[in-house]
């Protein structure tokens, strides 16, 4: 009888405790349209996640960025726990094979980039979409991709629209927006990597992110541009 109070009382007193622990949702897309590009690092992925605090939660989804608007993603999850309630040593376990299935899910090989056209803005919108319905603490995406949009609507090599990009991009984004408005960010970081080749792609990539930096910026994102995943 002792006894059954004693885990009665720690029961009460693990249900009743302030629990500090938090999920992280973080979503990778990488360009498979594009033949030479940065390729993800899971340990720079595996950063984003809090596990100093190891009872701490995250979800991983892998999504291809193709010449379709709708992929198919690779998931990964490991569900938030009570300190109180966890085996630190199990949980430890968890939590590096949650790592492991990221590093395994980046680690295999990439498809043909030889695709006639490219689908970006539509599936970072939808990725971004599902996001600012999470319940994660923390949520991020991560892009890698020269974001050059090649759809028989709308391409971004063409002169005339990267034109537009440079100096009306009010018109562009009117036009996405007709496609799939873009939902409130504020609590969405985005990280944008991409490497360009030589000085004439620098140009271009600096437009095309520039546009979107500024589109995502004003529906409430926190927007990084970079060569690599720095935090």
């Amino acid at each position: 009888m002792k006894t059954s109070c004693v885990i009665l009382a720690l029961l009460i007193f693990a249900a009743c405790s302030n629990d500090p622990s938090s999920t992280t949702a973080v979503v990778l897309m990488h360009d498979e349209t594009e033949a030479a590009h940065a390729a993800p690092v899971a340990s720079e992925i595996a950063a984003l996640y809090d596990f100093t605090v190891v009872e701490n939660g995250g979800t991983f989804r892998d999504v291809p960025i193709t010449d379709v608007s709708h992929t198919k993603a690779t998931e990964a999850q490991i569900a938030p726990v009570n300190k109180w309630l966890s085996n630190s040593l199990a949980r430890k376990k968890d939590v590096k094979a949650f790592k492991d299935s990221i590093a395994h899910i980046l680690s295999r090989p990439g498809k043909d980039s030889s695709l006639p056209h490219s689908s970006v803005y539509l599936p970072i919108v939808q990725e971004l979409t599902a996001l600012a319905q999470s319940k994660a603490d923390r949520r991020f995406l991560v892009v890698y991709s020269d974001l050059m949009e090649n759809t028989p609507e709308l391409s971004f090599y063409g002169k005339k629209t990267l034109k537009h990009l440079e100096r009306e991009p009010e018109i562009i984004k009117t036009l996405f927006e007709q496609y799939a408005p873009v939902p409130k960010l504020s609590c969405i970081t985005v990280y944008l990597i991409h490497e360009p080749t030589d000085a004439e792609h620098d140009r271009i990539y600096r437009i095309v992110s520039g546009f979107y930096k500024s589109l995502l910026e004003e529906h409430g994102a926190t927007v990084h541009i970079s060569a690599n995943l720095t935090l």
